[in-house]
């Protein structure tokens, strides 16, 4: 399946393990729980790609094979980036309820203000 034009397939369970996917578009391919054991993906393009809970390769082996993963949940269902300098992974936000304040901040009050108040021990 090198060089395959799967873009936006849905995959999901799919056992690729030692598959040849060398070169081949992925882009938004649904690849959750996939087998990937030996899988080549060596210049595959996984742009905005789920690959939430796939097995059999590493983070470290996907960001080196892939030729792009821009957006892509990794298998530990972190999001990843691609930075100026370096390449990194963040946590999928999860929703926050409204009305909660970060611990140590005080909600409507600026910061600096006289209403605020310095934390107490």
């Amino acid at each position: 399946m090198s060089q395959a034009g799967l873009y936006g397939a849905d995959l999901r369970g799919a056992t690729l393990s030692e598959a040849n996917l060398s070169g081949a578009t992925l882009r938004g391919a649904k690849l959750c729980g996939t087998k990937l054991h030996k899988a080549g993906l060596y210049g595959a393009k996984l742009h905005k790609a789920d690959l939430s809970e796939a097995e059999g390769m590493t983070t470290e082996e996907l960001v080196s094979q892939a030729d792009s993963l821009e957006g892509a949940i990794l298998p530990d269902g972190t999001l990843y980036q691609k930075g100026s300098a370096t390449n990194s992974t963040k946590e999928v936000p999860q929703a926050s309820v409204p009305g909660e304040s970060e611990e140590g901040l005080l909600e409507g009050v600026p910061i600096g203000s006289a209403e605020e108040k310095p934390p107490t021990s």
